[in-house]
């Protein structure tokens, strides 16, 4: 895919350089010493991240070192090709209200998890109480919201959530790749 930024890690998980996908989709980086690598994409054009070996890598709950090893081994190995399969991205949206009345609640924050309960996002709720996930990859998700001043927070759908609640006591939402929820 074209223009893409495409991130290179370290055998420990450490980000070690940034480039982008030129017109053809290609990318490179040169000049690497002998060791492991992981790479992953950090689109911005609406196709969900991926890693090299096709599993999804979405935002804060990306696991660079999931992704396959790329193994230098110079001067034996000087060049590796590592793809990059893009889907089209997901969404997730909704609004945050108020269980007495119905009233939406603005400046709440929302965290979006993965099945292990890992926070891939956070964002806030606007003043109309909406909020929206986006470059999300095709999986399941849980949402809570965090820290509401006089409120209990809650697991989606509407599970109370304490400070010291997971998250996953809620019910998970299935998103389908290129699908807004």
């Amino acid at each position: 895919t074209a223009y893409v930024p495409v991130e290179l890690y370290g055998a420990i998980g450490n980000l070690l350089r940034s480039t982008s996908s030129n017109g053809s989709g290609a990318y490179a980086f040169s000049g690497l010493p002998s060791g492991r690598y992981f790479v992953r994409s950090r689109d911005t054009g609406g196709r969900a991240d991926a890693l090299f070996n096709g599993l999804a890598c979405v935002g804060n709950a990306c696991q660079v070192r999931l992704g396959t090893p790329i193994d230098l081994a110079p001067p034996a190995t000087t060049l590796f090709t590592a793809d990059l399969t893009l889907t089209a991205a997901a969404s997730i949206s909704g609004t945050i209200t108020r269980a007495d009345n119905s009233n939406p609640l603005s400046g709440v924050q929302g965290q979006l998890l993965t099945p292990s309960g890992a926070v891939a996002l956070s964002t806030t709720s606007s003043g109309s109480g909406t909020f929206v996930f986006n470059g999300l990859a095709g999986g399941n998700y849980h949402l809570v919201t965090r820290g509401t001043p006089g409120f209990i927070d809650v697991a989606w759908p509407s599970a109370p959530c304490p400070s010291a609640c997971s998250g996953l006591n809620g019910s998970s939402i299935p998103v389908v790749a290129g699908t807004a929820v």
